[in-house]
């Protein structure tokens, strides 16, 4: 899933469709429609605080037995839960979890499913995702500096905690690279290390594990240098680590 016109639409505007592609060899994608838009109900939360019909950046996760989505709506994030336990939905809105920031995502450790969103927020969410069960906590490399501005998520591998993020790296929308930023800690809270490039134009892209345990990274050319703009491609992630030091790099 991600940002996506709805059917028969042509306006950038008009995303407030959230809509479902799936994949046997994440070759070729089969469309399942679309599974939510708010503009089917007029009254929705979603219709009075968006500036236009307008939602982006859904993230989908399964998790106590059926799909989760959360997605952003300027301002804040909204959260949908499949009723059927299948990810086409049927959806229920759970309503808005994130009254100001963008960009949220899942991440589960164990049992617990968190909530991430804009530059590295994070709360376990209860299990019918209505509240957080604890105060947000922003996740920061040593140094202070955030991994990234936007589009942040988190990943486990082995048994260090990835933590990445979307930056601008030179002339901001201009010349310059939207790229991926990563940090790695030993435990989810923290420390992070310092902040490093792991996917030049793969800013506000998400990192994931393929049916064969492979780590692999997707990546839509979000700026003018990207080889490649608005154009869905995946790629893979090798990893190594020595000496405790994790590093994470494209193949």
């Amino acid at each position: 899933t991600g940002t996506s016109l709805g059917e028969g639409d042509s306006h950038l505007s008009m995303t407030s469709a959230i809509r479902l592609w799936r994949s046997r060899d994440l070759k070729t994608f089969e469309p399942l429609g679309t599974v939510y838009d708010y503009r089917s109900e007029p009254s929705s939360w979603q219709n009075h605080v968006s500036r236009d019909l307008n939602s982006w950046a859904p993230e989908m996760i399964f998790h106590a037995g059926t799909y989760w989505i959360t997605y952003s709506t300027s301002p804040g994030c909204g959260l949908l839960k499949s009723i059927s336990g299948r990810p086409e939905g049927p959806y229920q809105d759970m309503g808005r979890v994130v009254n100001r920031g963008i960009d949220s995502g899942f991440f589960k450790d164990g049992d617990t499913l968190y909530l991430i969103w804009q530059n590295g927020w994070i709360a376990p969410l209860s299990d019918d995702g209505r509240e957080m069960l604890e105060e947000p906590v922003l996740l920061l490399p040593w140094d202070g500096q955030e991994v990234g501005y936007e589009g942040v998520g988190l990943i486990k591998v082995g048994k260090k905690y990835v933590l990445y993020a979307a930056e601008w790296n030179g002339d901001f929308r201009i010349d310059g690279s939207y790229d991926m930023m990563y940090s790695v800690a030993d435990h989810i809270m923290g420390p992070y290390s310092q902040r490093r490039c792991l996917v030049p134009h793969g800013g506000h892209s998400c990192l994931f594990y393929d049916h064969n345990g492979t780590l692999r990274y997707t990546i839509f050319g979000n700026d003018r240098t990207a080889p490649f703009r608005r154009s869905l491609g995946i790629g893979t992630i090798a990893v190594q680590e020595q000496n405790g030091i994790l590093t994470l790099k494209i193949v």
